[in-house]
């Protein structure tokens, strides 16, 4: 290689020299040797005159190359909250299913990044989510007993929905319906208790992403990709 070629012999014994000095004291301290342990030992030829500085410098040379072949890109993370704001329609069916599970006695609501969740004291109601730019409710209900007509989804396979193993998707008016329906059916089976409620309109104004990753609602984050 053309780097090795360049650098001089007495550069290489001084590497050398420093390396084996480093191993030998590092392996004094763990008790045993650590020759072949190092990142850079799997470029090494014991063959070779300076075998741990060329092995180093090897190794240093393919991190520089697989660097040079890749890029950074910035992704956004959007939360719950950021998904709601930027989706105007969606907000129309949250505010009846908000309103909805709100009008049982000791219900709660707690927004976190990833959703919305429901409580009565320590039991979960249900959870509101979005799975693309389809809001979505997951209730506690048993999927194996309720009427086809509902096409829900049972997702008691994943750990985060396990006490809300009730998926439903809010398409249209008709799955509001339905849906509405369906939190009356798990308020029964928690034995919740309605109460009287005025209606609250839970909608928020539309917001850009600059605005959202200043309030804290959108997180930027890098990721290497191939060039």
């Amino acid at each position: 290689m053309k780097e090795l070629l360049n650098i001089s012999q007495e550069q290489l014994n001084q590497m050398q020299e420093e390396i084996s000095v480093e191993k030998w004291l590092a392996s004094e301290s763990a008790g045993y040797d650590l020759c072949g342990t190092r990142d850079y030992c799997s470029c090494c030829d014991k063959r070779e005159l300076y075998p741990c500085a060329k092995a180093n410098i090897r190794y240093q040379m393919s991190l520089q190359a697989l660097s040079e072949k890749q890029a950074t890109k910035t992704s956004l993370r959007r939360s719950f909250k950021s998904k709601l704001i930027q989706n105007q329609s969606a907000q129309l069916y949250y505010n009846e299913i908000k309103n909805k599970l709100l009008a049982f006695n000791k219900v709660t609501a707690r927004i976190s990044q990833q959703c919305e969740t429901f409580r009565s004291g320590s039991q979960v109601v249900a959870k509101i989510n979005f799975a693309g730019k389809t809001l979505v409710v997951y209730l506690t209900l048993d999927v194996a007993q309720l009427d086809n007509k509902y096409r829900v989804d049972d997702v008691s396979d994943k750990k985060s929905y396990a006490d809300t193993p009730c998926k439903v998707k809010i398409t249209s008016n008709r799955q509001l319906k339905y849906v509405l329906e369906l939190i009356e059916l798990n308020a029964e089976k928690m034995q919740l208790t309605a109460k009287e409620i005025k209606s609250v309109d839970y909608s928020m104004p539309y917001q850009t992403d600059e605005q959202l990753i200043e309030l804290g609602l959108i997180k930027p984050y890098t990721t290497k990709v191939r060039k």
